[in-house]
């Protein structure tokens, strides 16, 4: 076959196509609407990583974060005040801060925003854990997330 019959083969099934899209688009009242392929995927949220005074929303198990980003979630811890902590796959503290949240009272579960504007200039695997101290200085209610940090 000759270079000249594959082009014109070419451009009349291009043209057909052409013509054959064009009446769908006429007779469907000038929209096409194309059929789903496939069944639809969820995908499921991931659960918050909780104890039995502090509660994690976000980020997530293994989630990639970048300043700035958020930490968030609840706590019954008391007076409302703990203790977060950022920290490399080495256990280098990238940041670290106290957080008070945003309840009235340490009987019920208040929520708190932590927001991370800059960390060292470290990638890799890491980890968030947030925690209080007891009276005698010992850490207790220790929450860990990995994470991935950017």
């Amino acid at each position: 076959m000759s270079r000249r019959e594959i082009l014109v083969i070419i451009l009349s099934g291009l043209f057909i196509f052409v013509l054959v899209f064009f009446a769908v688009y006429r007779l469907g009242g000038g929209t096409i609407t194309l059929p789903r392929l496939g069944k639809p995927t969820s995908v499921p949220s991931p659960s918050p990583l909780a104890n039995s005074v502090i509660k994690i929303n976000t980020p997530y198990k293994n989630q990639t974060v970048k300043p700035p980003f958020k930490i968030t979630g609840e706590a019954k811890v008391l007076s409302n005040n703990f203790t977060y902590r950022i920290t490399d796959s080495l256990g280098r503290i990238l940041g670290e801060g106290q957080v008070m949240s945003k309840g009235q009272t340490s009987a019920a579960f208040a929520p708190f925003e932590i927001t991370i504007n800059s960390l060292p200039d470290v990638k890799g695997k890491g980890q968030i854990e947030v925690f209080n101290y007891t009276s005698d200085g010992k850490i207790t209610n220790d929450l860990k997330v990995p994470v991935t940090i950017q």
